[in-house]
């Protein structure tokens, strides 16, 4: 019986599957099984993962009709085996000894351990993310930090005691049709259930800027961080919780005032006036927003000129006059 079941879902892979797979099967702790789920991808991936599969009993290939990275790992996790569950993206890479070290850690009791992660771009040019070692024994403490983005909200970069999962969790950003922050969503999903949580500072994954990649061709409106925003006061609901979501929703209207595919929003800006008249609120927003995005904002009629404008040249010096997709 393997220890771990890894899980990686696949769409238009086929630049990057190899790679990816070749670092899985190569880790230096062996008790694993990888589990291919390839998500209606109409160029080669399919072959490329049954080709692997061949090679090495350990490798399971499922396929199904495009219907996105969550119900990939959802199918993938009703044939997990593995008491702990790891998720991989196919165009990214583990080192060879990233197992063996989470593994080592997670045995010791851990619900979830989680790793420092490198960035590497287009031109193989890499970049360290050190994150700070820290060690979490209490689930209200852990939902916070993931509230407040201490703890990165990618799936990908650790291992999670299966048991914290049901299929209900993956479908929740099914369901609501989330595909950008689905990670953050399963992360808080299943935050009530996380007791221990270890953060290590050794570099357990190997993210690759992809370009063509949804996170980096759209950008989500309103409507949709609202809704997200929802689904999480539902999973945790407390006044605490819903000061957090309340802050989190200003940030994202001042910022997406700056956003040229997006349409300027009164009712919005009208909601981050009535939460900047109390102090603290206002101390805290100066302190976490760039103040090129607060300039003029008392005043409407020259915060909308102003914000036009930036989004005018935003759009034509920064963007080279491209337009990204807006997702609802």
């Amino acid at each position: 019986m393997p220890h771990i079941s890894i899980i990686i879902p696949i769409y238009k892979a086929e630049k990057y599957l190899d790679r990816c797979i070749n670092s899985v099967i190569n880790q230096s702790y062996r008790n694993f099984e990888l589990i291919l789920v390839n998500d209606g991808s109409p160029d080669s991936s399919l072959n490329i993962c049954r080709t692997w599969a061949n090679k090495d009993s350990r490798i399971k290939v499922m396929e199904q009709e495009n219907l996105g990275a969550n119900a990939s790992r959802l199918n993938g996790y009703r044939v997990a085996k593995g008491e702990y569950l790891c998720f991989v993206d196919a165009d990214d890479t583990m080192p060879l000894n990233a197992l063996e070290k989470l593994y080592r850690e997670i045995s010791k009791g851990y619900d979830v351990v989680k790793g420092n992660y490198m960035t590497v771009n287009s031109f193989g040019q890499c970049k360290y993310s050190a994150l700070l070692i820290s060690e979490i024994t209490n689930t209200t403490c852990y939902i916070q930090k993931m509230l407040e983005n201490e703890l990165l909200p990618f799936l990908w970069g650790g291992l999670y005691r299966k048991s914290l999962f049901d299929e209900d969790i993956f479908n929740l950003s099914i369901r609501n049709k989330i595909v950008i922050g689905e990670d953050w969503i399963t992360n808080i999903g299943i935050a009530t259930k996380v007791k221990k949580f270890l953060q290590i500072k050794e570099v357990v994954y190997e993210y690759y800027v992809n370009s063509t990649s949804t996170m980096n061709t759209s950008i989500t409106s309103s409507d949709y961080m609202e809704r997200t925003m929802n689904i999480v006061s539902g999973l945790v609901a407390s006044n605490e919780v819903e000061h957090i979501i309340r802050r989190k929703l200003v940030f994202g209207y001042i910022l997406n005032s700056f956003i040229p595919e997006l349409k300027f929003s009164v009712s919005r800006y009208k909601k981050v006036t009535d939460y900047l008249t109390d102090l603290s609120n206002a101390q805290i927003v100066k302190k976490n927003i760039d103040k090129k995005y607060l300039l003029f904002i008392s005043f409407l009629p020259l915060y909308f000129i102003y914000s036009r404008i930036y989004c005018i040249l935003y759009r034509w010096v920064k963007l080279k006059g491209k337009k990204r997709k807006v997702i609802n």
